[in-house]
């Protein structure tokens, strides 16, 4: 915190957690989060900390007639801090989870979660003018009003994120013997992002007491908004067996559909298989167990999706539009906007698709005092996102293509 001017953080928030026994079938949840948090500082803190870089050590705060002092092109921090404008940032945050479990037969649980998040962030901005003085008392002309032109400026920006995570899953239990067990799950999930937001600002305002849009230059007004989202829905199950404690076999499937691809393409299949047999629970290996008290070997393969590190509508074609051509009479000529082609767009884009194959081995010597682990596995990504280079002459930008087969990777970790 500075010791001149307004600069503070002031943060206040809330969290209500409840769980309810509806009845032995039905277990209700919620947790609830509610905060707001306010930051004032100097208006354009970066500029701050390059004026204090830029100022002598020994530089005088005033000038023998008590004014703000800076000369040789050096501005006053003092001054900047206490006398250009403010920066106000208020953050608003709501966090809602909501669950249930319900418990209709005896080893069957449906689990339903949903959480619902926003942030939302609301600025200002305020640059008054201020003036510094020689050491003579005449003005300081190096520095007055240089920042933006010299021009007071409040500018306005809104922002929104609403974030949205909710899942079904259904988990049953069920054993054929005492010795022969399985547990089945199956479910789904959904996720979406969508951001808003919006700024504006005027230059030179009527008066420095009241930063509002509406006392700006109508003919300096600026404003901008963004609007992004993106979806991913997923359709799931597994299936484990556990034959007496001692072999252990789990498949696994999932479909994942993501709004970042085309149509056609959003939606992929993936799969996985592992097993593992502890030999230190077979009745054989019980004259071994004094000296190697547990022993398990793994074996698994399987298949995760990726689809992180490209953009969220490259599969869409689109024009950026901004700026302006003079055509016509030069003393009055007609402005146009100017547009140009964006980047190409990835039309037959999927999922990575990442492959791994693993076998491993996990044992417990002394007592189980002595723990350890090894794995050796072998990573193949099937269809890598990665950076293909074009001549120039191509004239925009390529998407990142998919790689149709890559080495793998093979490793080991202990």
């Amino acid at each position: 915190m500075f010791n001149y001017g307004e600069h503070n953080n002031k943060k206040y928030w809330g969290r209500f957690k409840y769980e309810y026994n509806v009845n032995k079938y039905i277990k209700l949840r919620s947790n609830v989060y509610v905060g707001r948090k306010k930051v004032t500082e100097p208006y354009n803190i970066d500029h701050l900390a390059w004026l204090t870089y830029w100022t002598w050590n020994c530089q005088p705060t005033y000038n023998p007639q008590g004014e703000y002092y800076a000369s040789g092109g050096f501005g006053n921090p003092i001054a900047y801090t206490q006398h250009t404008g403010n920066k106000w940032k208020t953050y608003y945050s709501y966090y809602t989870q909501l669950g249930f479990d319900i418990t209709p037969i005896k080893n069957l649980t449906i689990t339903g979660d949903m959480s619902l998040n926003y942030d939302i962030t609301d600025e200002k901005y305020y640059r008054k003018r201020y003036q510094t003085y020689h050491w003579d008392g005449s003005l300081n002309y190096d520095v007055i009003d240089y920042w933006e032109g010299g021009k007071t400026k409040t500018k306005s920006l809104y922002g929104r994120n609403e974030h949205i995570v909710t899942s079904l899953h259904a988990n049953y239990n069920f054993n054929i013997t005492d010795k022969h067990m399985f547990n089945a799950m199956f479910g789904a999930s959904h996720e979406e992002l969508d951001s808003r937001g919006f700024n504006a600002y005027r230059y030179n305002l009527i008066t420095d007491e009241l930063p509002i849009l509406g006392l700006g230059d109508a003919e300096q007004q600026y404003n901008d908004e963004y609007s992004n989202a993106w979806a991913i829905t997923s359709i799931f199950g597994r299936l484990s067996y556990n034959w007496d404690n001692r072999v252990f076999v789990e498949a696994t499937y999932r479909n994942d559909g993501s709004s970042k691809f085309a149509k056609g393409h959003k939606w992929e299949d993936f799969w996985g298989v592992s097993g593992s047999w502890i030999i230190s629970n077979e009745n054989f290996f019980t004259p071994a167990k004094n000296y190697l008290n547990n022993l398990k070997i793994r074996l698994s393969w399987g298949q995760l999706g990726n689809q992180a590190g490209i953009g969220l509508y490259d599969h869409y074609q689109y024009i950026f539009v901004g700026g302006q051509y003079p055509f016509g009479d030069s003393n009055n000529p007609l402005k146009v906007p100017n547009a140009s082609l964006g980047g190409m767009p990835a039309v037959d884009r999927t999922w990575e698709t990442i492959e791994t194959y693993n076998a491993g081995v996990d044992f417990g010597l002394l007592n189980n005092r002595l723990n350890g682990t090894f794995d050796y596995f072998i990573k193949d990504n099937k269809n890598m996102f990665y950076a293909e280079e074009f001549p120039t002459m191509l004239g925009t930008s390529a998407p990142p293509s998919m790689e149709p087969t890559l080495e793998p990777t093979v490793g080991n970790s202990h």
